[in-house]
């Protein structure tokens, strides 16, 4: 199982994915959709293994 972390002005987001390709494809979704600047710490873990992450400056 997959979890896709993301924080926004809203506050802190979790949803679960069976794979890599379904979390980075919401990933893109919301950055669309808000803008990059709209979303905080963006996190996509699996167990305890962080598989991607994106931070912004």
């Amino acid at each position: 199982m997959i979890y896709f972390v993301w924080k926004d002005w809203e506050g802190e987001n979790v949803e679960k994915f069976n794979n890599i390709h379904e979390a980075k494809d919401r990933m893109d979704e919301i950055f669309e959709n808000c803008g990059k600047y709209g979303t905080g710490i963006v996190l996509i873990v699996e167990g305890e293994e962080i598989l991607y992450s994106e931070i912004p400056k």
